[in-house]
């Protein structure tokens, strides 16, 4: 069952971003609750020690959405006969960020980026080459510039999901069986791509894995990111600088909390300098893939299942993630022999019978491996599910034991896939999965729609539902107190809470009540009448008013309690970005 954890009101309270951030202390009234206090604590005595922050290893060529409503967008800077691009989705708030390479007309290798990773809007300047933009009008269905109105833009939004007719007259095929979608160009201002400018809009960034130290000064942030991202490849930069300021003009990408006003879960580069570039007739005619439509006319061109091809008969991944990472390389195959050597060495290592076994347990492990790209961008904006923790907590534990399965049978780390695994699977992802094991409440957040915290996490809230689950003996056992007060009172009494009014002593009415009883009770202050009866306030009540221990406030303080536990356990798990990342691209390529 999928709950919304957090509703929009707290997205604007509590942004993401940070490890237990000055906001989040401030929810729970200053003080961060003992579990997370130790967890921050382990954290900073650790930080010394942890590596410098490096690039994720990524897919490649960054998949297209998987989603249809997610949007793609791609900036590109081509000066020089040197092409620079980035990539942002909207599903997975991830950046990716193409590597400078050389690039000549008539533009192949933009044209194969366009083609895979199909974004809705192809961002570019207005000063760009006559052949650049001859080659983007003549791809892209139409143009817009900065000066366009937002209502031409949404319009334009419509225009995108219109089919690009091939040469031959049919329209482009895809492997999932989907149609291919038109982008738009949009031009910006040639100094939103400039180097200068597009530094101080990466300066603005923020993602999960930052210190907290460092967030308002930039230039500590550049310092952050040059680990990162490569500063010396100048296309790419000012690619990126244009990707964000198209994206801050964007009402898609406004609800996320980042200073640039996007919502980032990672920053990743990747290279197409080795690629082999196929174009779709060719993977058509080579049936590399083949999609079978839906039998029904009416989900004909919605999708469809992988038929006869190729890519099925090599298909025996065990995890999404290897399923998408295979896919990429039949759709994009590399020609770097070293890589290709390193695939041969491991088909080789599991095609031998005596490491069937090792096979088998590799299979299963991977099999509980969630893709959680969209997950961690949840997580980022502020809203997350029930089974978004659980898929958090299967994968880290998935990813723990598998780096614990190749230490215990010391499997030989000249093969690179186990030496990458070593590497950055770290033994950080048991402690992930722990926390959120000790925290989430699976069973009681699913019996009652929301986040539910398990005992032992924090005292005070252990404390407030121990006091409601006795709420009603306690409370009768007052309102027998306040009868023996009233000597000669056959009527029923009940002790009841209303907001803003407090306890009160709520009798029945005598049944022939007309209307002009007199309704004073010596002790007793008289609030209201009502159908269900008479109510009333005694020295008692007010006791009960004036206490700390409010009980008639305790199911909100409950709730405000375990949504300040929530926030605090998104952001420790949101400061692992980078290792919960590199366990999904190890696990996708161990497991294909």
């Amino acid at each position: 069952m999928d709950i919304d954890m957090v509703d929009a009101s707290d997205q604007e309270n509590h942004p993401p971003g940070r490890f237990l951030t000055a906001t989040t202390r401030a929810a729970s009234n200053g003080q961060l609750f003992e579990y997370f206090a130790r967890e921050e604590e382990l954290f900073r005595q650790e930080a010394s020690e942890r590596p410098t922050p490096r690039s994720l290893p990524s897919f490649g060529v960054p998949l297209r959405a998987e989603n249809p409503a997610s949007q793609v967008y791609l900036a590109i800077v081509w000066q020089s006969g040197i092409l620079g691009a980035a990539v942002y989705n909207t599903e997975n708030a991830l950046v990716d960020l193409l590597i400078d390479m050389a690039e000549k007309p008539p533009f192949e290798v933009l044209r194969s980026l366009i083609s895979v990773v199909e974004p809705l809007y192809v961002v570019a300047s207005l000063g760009i080459d006559e052949r650049l933009k001859e080659f983007l009008t003549t791809t892209c269905s139409g143009t817009c510039t900065a000066k366009r109105e937002k209502r031409q833009i949404k319009d334009d939004e419509g225009v995108a999901t219109q089919q690009r007719p091939s040469a031959d007259g049919r329209t482009d095929g895809r492997s999932d069986g989907r149609s291919a979608a038109v982008p738009i160009l949009h031009l910006l201002p040639g100094k939103d791509f400039g180097l200068g400018p597009a530094k101080q809009r990466i300066g603005r960034v923020r993602i999960p894995t930052m210190p907290e130290h460092i967030m308002q000064n930039s230039d500590e942030i550049l310092l952050y990111l040059a680990s990162i991202i490569d500063f010396r490849r100048f296309s790419m930069v000012r690619a990126f600088g244009g990707l964000l300021a198209f994206m801050d003009r964007m009402p898609a990408t406004q609800s996320g909390q980042n200073e640039s006003g996007v919502p980032i879960a990672t920053i990743r580069m990747f290279s197409m300098e080795d690629d082999v570039a196929i174009d779709q007739n060719s993977l058509n005619a080579l049936r590399v893939f083949h999609s079978n439509q839906h039998p029904s006319a009416f989900k004909s061109g919605t999708g469809g299942k992988e038929g006869f091809s190729l890519f099925a008969l090599f298909n025996h991944c065990r995890s999404g993630v290897g399923k998408k990472l295979l896919k990429l390389w039949f759709s994009r195959p590399t020609r770097n022999l070293s890589t290709l050597r390193s695939r041969h060495q491991a088909v080789r290592f599991f095609m031998n019978p005596q490491n069937e076994a090792l096979k088998r347990e590799f299979e299963k492990l991977l099999r509980g491996l969630k893709d959680i790209t969209t997950t961690m961008a949840r997580l980022v904006k502020g809203v997350c599910t029930l089974g978004d923790w659980a898929a958090l907590e299967k994968t880290s534990m998935c990813g723990f034991m598998i780096a614990q399965v190749i230490e215990r049978e010391d499997l030989p780390l000249d093969i690179e896939i186990f030496g990458k695994i070593r590497d950055t699977f770290s033994r950080e992802l048991a402690r992930i999965g722990k926390i959120i094991h000790d925290v989430v409440d699976y069973e009681a957040s699913e019996a009652e729609e929301r986040f539910v915290v398990k005992p032992g996490v924090a005292a005070e809230l252990d404390d407030m539902k121990r006091r409601l689950n006795t709420l009603n003996e306690t409370l009768s056992a007052i309102a027998t107190e306040e009868l023996a007060r009233m000597n000669g009172t056959t009527r029923e009494i009940r002790v009841i809470y209303i907001p803003s009014m407090g306890y009160l002593l709520a009798l029945d009415k005598d049944q022939d009540d007309d209307g002009t009883s007199d309704y004073t009770i010596p002790g007793l202050e008289f609030v209201f009448k009502a159908k269900s009866g008479l109510f009333y306030k005694s020295a008692k009540m007010h006791e009960l008013d004036n206490d700390e221990s409010n009980f008639g406030d305790l199911t909100p303080r409950i709730n405000d309690c375990e949504r300040v536990l929530m926030i605090q356990l998104r952001e420790v798990v949101l400061r692992y970005t980078t290792t919960l990342f590199d366990v999904m691209a190890g696990a996708a390529e161990l497991d294909w």
